[in-house]
């Protein structure tokens, strides 16, 4: 379930469409881009070696593009702080089942808010990182 603050933005849920990636930092940073660009996120993203595939979903293949994962990773540098790279880095590297979606969701609030994103501990996506 979405809070109030991420359901401000506007984004679309696309229902029972699941995102696949190859797994990397670069190819999750294409995803934010992709859903930044088109206005509307995933109901879920998943590796493509984690996928097990449903007839309920239909899954999408987002090939990594190094040119917009960079534009992403500066823009959250500039956008956003370095302190949310960080965290969210190393929050991808973490184990956590459906660490992509968090990321996804802080991302893009990021870019609406700035660097107050990292204070809003009352937003679950945010809290998790702390």
């Amino acid at each position: 379930m979405l809070d109030r603050c991420f359901v401000n933005l506007n984004y679309p849920i696309l229902e029972n469409q699941v995102y696949l990636y190859d797994g990397t930092f670069d190819g999750l940073l294409t995803i934010v881009f992709e859903c930044y660009l088109q206005k509307n996120i995933p109901s879920n993203i998943v590796p493509e070696t984690d996928y097990i595939s449903s007839f309920l979903e239909q899954p999408k293949h987002i090939i990594t593009d190094e040119v917009k994962a960079k534009r992403i990773w500066n823009g959250i540098y500039h956008s956003i702080s370095y302190t949310a790279l960080y965290d969210c880095y190393y929050s991808f590297l973490s184990c956590q089942k459906g660490k992509e979606m968090l990321i996804l969701k802080y991302l893009l609030h990021g870019f609406m808010v700035g660097s107050r994103i990292s204070n809003q501990l009352s937003i679950d996506y945010v809290i998790r990182y702390y």
